[in-house]
């Protein structure tokens, strides 16, 4: 290859990380395996975390192979002791197309898959372009080798993975050996030392070499569509070895042959073994391997005929040095120190014209002097031309276009070589990876781990651009560029006396406890962004506590909180807190009882340094790098990333600023070592100009580059020339320098102090001059230093104030011939440094000539490079401002000394103030940012996902109204994704945007992510409040800041806006700002402060002019507050208050912060109508504002506010609604009293309407009960009617659950019936109680039920209706649409049921009288048990409870004939048994007194005396009587007859004598109905005992009195004609005599006859029915003629009474006609007269 010559500019380059250590947890799926089980020594564990990898390795799939899929990178890690596999995807490019794979998006958690035993390091993963799968092929110390297939879609990711994704193969060349050398045992074996350290090459998924320590090569191969692996034995005793010195261009010399023996390898080693291999796969199938081998020989070999096709002797140093090199003995490789030799097979790009086809970087490492070195090989492949590729194994290489392929290699020839530099020169260092990248040319890229550091050096590959015979090999003597993977630089320092000062003052300004300051100090620095990785800090923290868990369990001590197994913490910084230090006690000196505080202080400084060691070590292992990772056919990637344990890293250019802190700060370092005092050695050197060496050169070159950045300094090539910008550029670069010594040389506890004040400073208001201000920070601590630095610094000063720069004129003003065309450079250099630390000018080339691609700046992995390099680059800008800052005040603090010199220096300002305001401005700007940094950010699941209510406001509007950048024709694709830190965080947001550059391909990335950088930083804000360039006034919160402010709090970062707000004097909007996120943090009362704090501006907007401040406010706040036109100019002011008070209450609505939003709501009514403005209230508005009001005065408990607010209310609607709501929380919270003292004016019948509602539609055993409030609501109106109907209705509701009652037991059946059943009795009771407070006429309401439901209610409780009417017509529930046809009622309508008292009290009585069954019977507790009236009263009949049947059936309007008839049983059985019992006695009375004395029958009747009283309780019930008295035992409970005397009978027939004459108290009209019962009862049982039965004459003499017709009827009924007859002929006799009677005690004719009606049909019926013999019944009596007789006796007495009646008839005639004659002959006389 020809290239160019030309030596590339000096650059500085930083490196950026990306962590791979997830703390996203995912589930391990096991890898199917037949493999034995493997338990890992402990021994062989390293002390590494377990989420760092053992090996990893990652493959690039660019974008540009396929269009329509984003690139990607997929990388495989092995962790948790390398037995473990994690597999994840990372994207390169965000553009909207599909990932490949067919991964979805967002992308899920990495893959773990458990292998049975760890992987050896080698491994390898392959993307398939056709298929788009994944493919993974490794081998484990056990000598198994896996193949995993992971096809799309979803590859490695997908749910569910095939049957045949995983395939194994035993290696039996690996296995064999490991069983033949080791002693067998259990489970799986890790190989032996020939084969532990094996080396691993993936070739292709199809070929696997495997080189082991005896120098065997072993070769797995399979076919493309076989899992079959076979097994081949390569070693390197080929036939071609023997003439390897023909295919050698560079014949070795005697010092590459001189190869010494290392004595010290074991013996089982061999010189052939392979320490290092590259593979070439051609298009043929064909493959060449080139392998180094210990005894420092490179070997080719053809993977097809399994042959060493060539070996070539490496050289032993480099070509310039062979001469002095001749004879020296060369150690084999590997036997002493870490390096190893490394080769690698790279093709040329088709673009370039190079020589060879192939071509081969080799490494040599050698031992000093000598020293290692790289060599660059061009091969010839044998054969005809043909196009080859390269498989590479661990990073893609160019592909082929230019190579030849035969069956061998025609010439290998040494082009180039290049010495190592001084820091990786020696056998130390050793060297992880090397690639050569091409782009314009070529880059040799190398990874060394040196000492524990990691470095990334480069350097450009050249060549001999003309061929030459005897071709000469190309010695590189150019410097290597390196750049250090070490953040060490970039943090605050952990360790050293400084950090012991600051921490001891700590502990004295801090006030609790030292081991409280101590963790305070150090997790502040520990918890810096990016400076451990959480899998570092978890292992660090794990470790020490397991440490101190085993020290503190051997001496048996108590453990502390942090170390209880159940401790719990709230993140993992407060785990580190509560744990480091946690096993240290203060103790108490036992000699002098003296509390030993400062050993105390010294042990937990201790602890933490501990700890912080373990931090560092897991620090260090996570950056060991592994290997480079790059890409092949992506123009954007030229630069390589690195692989390493835990993260993936890149190199970018750094900025102008970053690189002269390097500068300085290094250049400070090296005067301090060569010279001691470092503000004096700085002196010393820039004062003597040593511009010689390598130090003076890059400072020349960071000059140049800054002159070209200083866009904005005041002197510009191309009016005044280089030479003046180059004076401006040096005085740059050696101001930086000396400001730095001079913060150098100052003590750290008073630069630390000096920077708290000047934030202190910029947060207030200045309260007096800058001048003043500026000496007070100088002399608050620095002063005292002043003396001591005051001459040296003043040397270098003086020295700087003699260089002049060219003026800048004006444009408008003119030239005079006396101007002063030079002005001293002291000055402008400093507004010069001032600039370039607000900017961000790159080191690289112009920012016009890149091409952005936003795709990448999109990603995840690109949003991590940003963010690291803009925290790296906050970090470096700070010092170097505060270190300017500190210079400058010590130039103010030194001019007001009497010192000439000083003096002198100090008037080459002309404008002081404005610098030291301007200094203070970067400063306070650049450290507020490295704050908002090193925020932790909040977990995710506590950030808030309430988005702010803004009406339309977003962070695009803001941004578009504060003019910061155009977004509107962006595509915002954020980042979802687990980020680092808040800058981070807010990068993969998108929330720090400036570049608005077009999406055209083609620029680097590593470019790109540089200007991302800068533009990360002005996203930031540190330029937002340096913009006044001649102000002399400290600066407030700029626009940028407030945008990022407002983000943040979008975001759920409301600690980092309250800090940054916060960080600047009070205004409108930081106030505004804060707020906002006082809001998000919960703190709602400092919240509403700080909006009122804002309102000063909202009214200061109505006036003019408008400040900036003031004028932020506004475009902060969303246009609804600040559009519209307004009816007055005087009302603006009150207009704005209340859509801000509108809008805060706004804010505060997702917060569900009540108090706040009545507060503002109410501020914006009042506001609304003191203006009485449609702009500020409409309608619709009111309403809004009205319920928001009412809803959270309802919500705090403040019902009576609420109560008001509902009166207010201008809608008739929305106060309904809110009555509504209102009512139900009342209820719901207990607050019935305070609703019933409302009086609710004008809204009383709503209020009943919608507790009546509530009352019908809820559950009537829950609470609130709204039947009882409905209850108390009438009741407080004095309503008892509306009362006694709610519990009449709540009773109904109740009867209804006891229907539907469905128990899970028996027991929980009953008692949920007791319950229903005594709340429905306590209903109809209180009903009851409502309704006896009015008038009986109007005891009465109406009820509508549904019409099935009441009919079925009717039927299982009540008594028949017919019975019921036919009873008491006027007792039931009177129906008022009884003549209505039911077919004109709607479709369920309901019908209107006038309810009476006395109703109420009959379903009263028959819930008690169930209650009272229930006891008997449980299992009328059911559901599906009916239970009506009559069945009630028959249960108590069955139990004998008479008194108890004819209570309820009085109550329950229950015909109680049924309880008559039984009880007229009762008292017949009662009459037969004393019937029985005396004959008994007196049989026995017989047979035990013969003779009759006497003696034995007076003892006869004291027994059945006793035995008659038996039913009193004596004591001959316990022996005699107790079998047949105990059925009578109603007469012992029942209140009336318990105190009765007398026989058993005897007491039976009173109490049915009593009962029937309590009936007939009740009513004439059916008392004759009971003793008919009675008397047909008895009638019959008389019959049925042949007429022993003695019918009571008391019944009998009832009837002959006053029912005798009755009396006959019921005789003939039971076919007792004799008695019939009798009973008639003394009906008949006693109406004669009582006609007789009436007449002689009326005297006279004109006497009244008789009332007595007698019933003659009834009569004639019975004399006809005892003549006829076919009508005379069979029961009748025996002597037909006795009846007949009988018949003759009535028909005599109906004779004399028809003869009576025959005379009183012409009696009354008489008397009548005598009357008439008397009137005729009156009228005669009148008539006369």
């Amino acid at each position: 290859m020809a290239s160019s010559s030309s030596t590339s500019s000096w650059t500085s380059k930083r490196v950026v990380a990306y962590s791979l250590s997830s703390s996203r947890t995912t589930e391990s799926r096991t890898v199917p395996s037949s493999h034995p089980a493997y338990t890992q020594p402990s021994s062989t564990r390293d002390r590494i975390p377990s989420e760092h990898a053992h090996y990893a390795t990652a493959r690039m799939h660019s974008s540009s192979s396929s269009a329509d899929q984003s690139g990607c990178i997929v990388v495989a890690r092995a962790i948790h002791e390398g037995q473990t596999l994690e597999l994840s995807l990372i994207r390169l490019d965000n553009d909207g197309n599909e990932l490949p794979m067919g991964i979805s998006s967002p992308i899920p958690c990495p893959q773990h898959f458990l292998f049975p035993a760890p992987l050896l390091p080698g491994f390898s993963i392959f993307l398939d372009e056709f298929s788009g799968g994944v493919a993974f092929i490794g081998i484990t110390i056990t000598g198994w080798l896996f193949h995993l297939r992971f096809p799309p879609p979803g590859a490695f990711y997908a749910s569910t993975l095939p049957h045949d994704w995983a395939s194994e193969h035993k290696v039996a060349s690996l296995v064999e050996s490991s069983s033949n050398t080791m002693s067998p045992q259990r489970g799986g074996s890790p190989l032996p030392p020939i084969r532990a350290n094996a080396l691993v090459h993936i070739v292709d998924p199809t070929t696997v070499l495997v080189a082991c320590e005896d120098g065997a090569l072993i070769k797995l191969q399979r076919q493309s569509d076989d899992d079959e692996w076979r097994e081949t034995m390569l070693r390197s005793t080929s036939f071609f070895k023997n003439f390897s010195k023909f295919f050698s261009r560079s014949s070795p010399s005697p010092a590459q042959q001189s190869v010494s023996v290392d004595t010290s390898l074991s013996a089982n080693v061999a010189s052939t073994q392979v320490v290092s291999m590259d593979t070439l796969v051609r298009d043929d199938a064909s493959s060449i391997a080139f392998c180094i081998s210990r005894d420092r020989k490179l070997r080719a070999w053809d993977l097809v005929t399994d042959s060493c096709v060539v070996t070539v002797d490496l050289p032993s140093a480099l070509v310039s040095e062979t001469d002095e090199a001749t004879g020296t003995s060369l150690p084999p490789f590997g036997s002493r120190g870490a390096s190893r030799p490394h080769v690698r097979v790279f093709q040329p790009d088709a673009r370039d014209e190079s020589e060879y086809p192939l071509y081969l970087l080799v490494f040599v490492p050698t031992p000093l002097p000598t020293g290692s070195f790289f060599a660059l090989y061009g091969v010839e492949l044998a054969g005809a031309k043909s196009s080859t590729r390269a498989i590479a194994t661990r990073s893609p290489v160019p592909p082929s276009h230019n190579s030849a392929s035969g069956q061998g290699i025609s010439q290998i020839a040494l082009l180039w070589q290049k010495a190592c530099d001084q820091e990786t020169k020696g056998m130390a260092a050793e060297l992880r990876d090397a690639i050569v990248m091409s782009s314009d040319e070529w880059a040799l890229w190398t990874l060394w781990d040196a000492g524990g550091r990691s470095l990334i050096k480069q350097s450009i590959v050249h060549l001999i651009e003309e061929e030459q015979d005897g071709e000469e090999t190309t010695v590189d003597s150019e410097d290597w560029s390196t750049t250090a993977y070490d953040p060490s630089t970039t943090y605050t320092p952990l360790r050293g006396s400084e950090i012991e000062a600051l921490l001891s003052t700590a502990e004295q300004d801090y006030d609790s406890s030292p081991q409280s300051a101590a963790s305070s100090f150090y997790l502040s620095r520990i918890m810096e962004a990016g400076r451990y990785s959480v899998s570092s800090l978890e292992w660090a923290v794990d470790v020490y506590a397991a440490a101190l868990l085993d020290s503190l369990s051997s001496a048996r001590l108590a453990l502390p909180a942090a170390l209880q197994p159940d401790a719990a913490f709230q993140s993992l910084a407060d785990q580190i807190a509560l744990t480091v230090g946690s096993g240290v006690q203060l103790e108490i000196d036992p000699e002098t009882g003296a509390v030993l505080h400062e050993e105390f202080k010294t042990a937990i400084r201790r602890e933490w340094q501990r700890f912080i060691g373990l931090l560092e070590e897991a620090d260090g292992q996570g950056r060991w790098p592994i290997e480079f990772v790059a890409s092949s056919d992506d123009e954007r990637w030229t630069t390589p990333l690195v692989l390493t344990r835990d993260r993936l890293a890149f190199t970018i250019h750094k900025d102008a600023v970053d690189a002269l802190v390097a500068l300085a700060e290094g250049h400070c370092v090296g005067a301090a070592q060569r010279s001691g005092g470092s503000l004096t050695a700085v002196a010393q050197e820039i004062s003597h100009e040593n511009n010689d060496g390598q130090l003076a050169r890059k400072r020349r070159r960071l000059a140049q580059h800054l002159n070209a950045a200083n866009t904005g300094s005041e002197a510009r090539e191309e009016d005044y020339g280089e030479a003046a910008i180059s004076d401006l550029g040096e005085m740059s670069v050696a101001l930086a320098t000396v400001a730095t010594a001079l913060t150098s040389s100052l003590p750290a506890i008073s630069v630390d102090a000096f920077a708290r004040d000047t934030l202190q400073l910029v947060s207030q208001p200045l309260g007096s001059d800058i001048n003043d201000a500026a000496l007070d920070l100088w002399n608050a601590g620095l002063d005292a230093g002043l003396e001591e630095l005051q001459e040296p610094a003043l040397a270098v000063l003086t020295r700087l104030a003699e260089s002049k720069v060219a003026t800048v004129l004006p444009a408008e003003e003119t030239v005079s011939e006396d101007i002063d065309w030079e002005k001293p450079a002291l000055e402008p250099a400093f507004f010069a440094l001032a600039d370039l630390l607000i900017s961000s000018p790159s080191l690289n080339s112009k920012k016009d000539s890149l091409i952005w691609n936003r795709s990448l700046l999109r990603t995840e992995i690109a949003s991590a490079f940003v963010a690291d390099g803009a925290y790296q680059s906050l970090r470096n800008r700070t010092r170097l401002s505060k270190s300017l800052l500190l210079l400058v005040l010590a130039i103010h603090a030194m001019s007001a000394s009497e010192d000439d010199e000083a003096a002198s220096v100090a008037s080459s300002f002309e404008r002081l103030p404005n610098l030291i305001v301007r200094l203070i401005t970067v400063f306070h700007s650049l450290s507020l940012a490295v704050k908002l940094a090193d925020l932790p950010l909040p977990p995710e699941e506590s950030r808030s996902a309430v988005v702010l209510a803004c009406k339309g406001t977003h962070e695009d509007d803001i941004a578009k109204e504060l003019g910061l950048l155009n977004v509107s024709e962006q595509s915002r694709i954020a980042v979802a994704a687990p980020t680092s830190g808040l800058v981070h965080f807010c990068v993969a947001q998108e929330m720090l945007r400036t570049d608005s550059g077009d999406d055209r391909e083609g620029a680097a990335a590593s470019q790109m992510l540089a200007h991302a950088v800068s533009s990360t930083l002005q996203a930031m804000g540190i330029s937002s409040s340096c913009d006044a360039r001649e102000a002399i006034q400290l600066p407030t919160l700029g626009a940028r800041q407030a945008l990022l402010c407002h983000s943040l709090v979008s975001h759920g970062v409301p600690l980092a806006c309250r800090l940054l707000a916060n960080a600047f004097a009070e205004t409108p909007a930081s106030s505004y700002l804060s707020a906002l996120a006082l809001l998000q943090q919960g703190c709602f009362v400092e919240a509403a402060e700080a909006f009122s704090s804002s309102m000063a501006g909202i009214l200061a907007l109505s006036q003019r002019p408008i400040r900036q401040d003031q004028q932020l406010l506004a475009q902060l706040l969303p246009p609804s507050v600040l559009s519209g036109e307004y009816d007055s100019a005087e009302a603006v002011s009150d207009i704005l208050l209340a859509r801000y008070c509108r809008h805060v209450a706004d804010l505060f609505e997702p917060f569900l912060a009540h108090s706040q939003i009545v507060a503002f709501v109410t501020k914006a009514l009042r506001l609304a109508r003191s203006t009485k403005s449609t702009e500020v209230q409409s309608p619709a508005d009111a309403r809004e504002l009205y319920f928001r009001l009412f809803r959270s005065q309802l919500h705090l408990g403040d019902y009576a506010a609420s109560y008001s607010t509902v009166m207010e209310m201008p809608s008739d609607v929305l106060r309904r609604d809110c009555l509504r709501t209102l009512i139900s929380a009342m209820c719901e919270t207990g607050h019935v009293s305070q609703l019933l003292e409302f009086n609710f004016a004008g809204l009383q019948a709503e209020v009943e309407r919608n507790l009546s509602f509530k009352a019908r539609n809820c559950d009537p055993t829950a609470l609130p009960n709204f039947f009882h409030i409905l209850y108390s609501y009438h009741v407080h109106r004095s309503d008892f009617k509306s009362a006694g109907a709610v519990m009449y209705q709540q009773a109904h509701r109740l009867g209804e659950l006891q229907r539907i009652a469905n128990g899970t037991s028996a027991a929980s059946v009953y008692d949920d019936f007791l319950d229903l059943a005594v709340q429905q009795a306590r209903s109809y009771l209180t009903a009851i109680n409502a309704l006896s407070l009015l008038d009986a006429n109007n005891a009465w309401f109406a009820d509508a039920l549904n019409t099935s439901a009441m009919r079925e209610y009717e039927e299982e409780n009540l008594a028949p209706a017919t019975m019921s009417a036919r009873l008491h017509p006027s007792s039931s529930a009177k129906k008022l649409s009884s003549y209505i046809p039911s077919s004109h009622w709607q479709a369920g309508s309901k019908e209107i049921r006038i309810v009476q008292q006395d109703d109420v009290r009959r379903e009263y009585r028959l819930v008690l009288s169930r209650l009272e069954l229930v006891q008997m019977y449980p299992e009328l507790a059911s559901a599906t048990m009916t239970l009506s009236a009559t069945d009630i009263v028959s249960l108590l009949i069955r139990n004998e409870e008479y008194d108890k049947a004819f209570t309820a059936a009085r109550g329950l309007d229950v015909d109680p004939c049924g309880i008559f008839a039984q009880l007229a049983v009762k008292c017949a059985t009662s009459a037969f048994l004393q019937s029985y019992r005396k004959e008994v006695a007196e049989k026995e009375l017989q047979a035990q007194d013969p003779e009759g004395t006497g003696v034995e029958a007076n003892k006869m009747l004291d027994l059945l005396a006793g035995d008659y009283e038996a039913g009193q309780g004596s004591e001959a019930e316990e022996e005699e009587g107790e079998d047949w008295s105990a059925g009578w035992g109603f007469l012992r409970s029942s209140d009336r007859t318990s105190g009765w005397t007398g026989s058993l009978a005897e007491r039976a027939w009173r109490y049915l004598k009593l009962n029937l004459e309590i009936e007939d108290a009740r009513g004439p009209e059916t008392v004759w109905r009971h003793r008919v019962i009675v008397l047909e009862r008895l009638l019959a049982l008389r019959r049925s005992d042949g007429g022993k039965l003695e019918v009571p004459l008391w019944l009998l003499g009832w009837f002959e009195n006053e029912q005798p017709e009755l009396l006959i009827k019921v005789y003939l009924k039971t076919d007792r004609v004799d008695e019939a007859l009798q009973a008639a002929i003394r009906w008949v006799q006693k109406s004669n005599s009582e006609a007789r009677t009436r007449k002689v005690t009326g005297g006279g004719a004109g006497a009244m006859l008789p009332q007595r009606y007698i019933a003659y049909v009834t009569l004639d019926s019975l004399m006809k029915r005892a003549i006829d013999p076919d009508e005379r019944p069979v029961s009748a009596t025996e002597s037909a003629a006795a009846t007949r007789a009988l018949v003759d006796e009535l028909k005599k007495v109906i004779g004399q009474r028809g003869e009576m009646m025959m005379s009183d008839w012409h009696e009354k005639r008489n008397v009548f006609e005598d009357r008439q004659k008397k009137a005729m002959q009156g009228e005669s006389a009148m008539q006369w007269a």
